[in-house]
């Protein structure tokens, strides 16, 4: 076997690893430094920045981000001296690349003033169909206290505002009922899609230390891709979703995304129109779009939902995206964009009082 001997009066030589794969062309990478001692050894915590293609990413040989712990292993890397045809072996450094997003900021101290029952009611408030944000309002103005209606009567005003401007502009939107709202007149496209979605996975979260809003979104994409490809005998069930999910993710699809019905002498049961199918996956492109910074390539989405490339273009359409399909070697890219300004389908004599899906 063979062996090496370790230049141990060498500097150890950073080494890094992007998380979403090698890049193609050389990157600049900005190093920051600082010495600490540790069980009365020197070590040195390094940050490492890098811009690759509008992304910046971040990698740290240190604290929990750190894919390469030190603690009971030691890295070593070979250089290889063309000249002399001689390796030599010196202490390495290994760090990792991950995407970093800016996080949002928000009023914790808001977050920890309502109850469980007042995130439930924004839920369905936001969410919700028509008969039950009717009951919610029509239980929050019947048994409210006064004091409770001092607090809420700013959040009430805004409310019936929200609700005016949108009745007075049903007739210029033709919005259908399986696509989220938008806002067409929005100066970016991420104004395009209000970001709502994104706020209720800060609500759904149970772990306040959770700071990355890219893993809350993949894990409310994961619970929404799971809930539609779910068959009709399954939400027949009488608890139709996994046990495991989180009460308040299991209450907000049910409530949102599925009809319960109830005939005499049987329990009640629950299913999912076609107009709640394509509700739900509309908000599963939304969501997609948006953490694909409105670039989307859809082969994944076929294969995960096991539709196809026509289905998911039709959808896009609905949601003002355009579709472009490219060759990449044998395989047919279909790729979603959503820019502006926005284009949705002409529909044209009785087809405007038809739903596009």
């Amino acid at each position: 076997m063979p062996e090496f001997e370790v230049d141990t009066d060498a500097s150890p030589v950073t080494l890094v690893r992007f998380s979403n794969g090698t890049t193609k062309n050389k990157v600049a990478v900005k190093c920051y430094t600082k010495e600490e001692t540790r069980d009365g050894k020197s070590f040195q915590q390094q940050i490492l920045t890098s811009q690759v293609d509008d992304r910046c990413y971040v990698g740290r040989n240190f604290g929990p981000t750190n894919r390469f712990p030190t603690d009971s292993s030691d890295y070593y890397v070979g250089i290889h001296d063309k000249s002399t045809g001689k390796i030599r072996v010196v202490p390495a450094s290994l760090v990792q690349m991950d995407p970093w997003f800016k996080e949002k900021e928000k009023d914790n101290n808001l977050e920890t003033a309502k109850t469980f029952k007042e995130k439930n009611d924004a839920l369905t408030t936001e969410f919700g169909s028509g008969r039950s944000k009717r009951a919610v309002m029509k239980r929050l103005k019947e048994g409210l206290s006064q004091e409770m209606m001092a607090s809420s009567a700013e959040t009430a005003v805004k409310t019936e505002d929200a609700e005016t401007l949108a009745s007075s502009s049903t007739e210029l939107k033709m919005q259908s009922e399986a696509i989220p709202p938008y806002n067409m007149d929005a100066a970016t496209p991420d104004d395009v899609y209000f970001s709502y979605i994104l706020d209720k996975v800060e609500i759904l979260s149970e772990v306040p230390e959770a700071r990355l809003l890219q893993g809350q979104c993949l894990m409310y994409l994961q619970y929404l891709m799971e809930f539609y490809m779910m068959k009709s005998h399954q939400i027949r069930l009488k608890y139709p979703l996994p046990k495991d999910w989180p009460i308040t993710v299991r209450d907000h699809l049910l409530n949102n995304f599925t009809l319960e019905m109830k005939e005499p002498g049987e329990r009640s049961k629950r299913c999912v129109p076609g107009r709640l199918k394509d509700l739900t996956l509309s908000h599963i492109l939304v969501l997609c779009l948006k953490m694909s910074e409105f670039c989307l390539d859809i082969s994944p989405l076929m294969t995960d939902l096991k539709l196809s490339a026509k289905k998911l273009s039709i959808h896009a359409s609905a949601l003002g995206c355009s579709t472009k399909k490219s060759k990449q070697g044998l395989r047919e890219v279909h790729t979603v964009i959503l820019k502006l300004p926005l284009t949705f389908p002409n529909l044209k004599g009785k087809a405007k009082k038809n739903k596009i899906f």
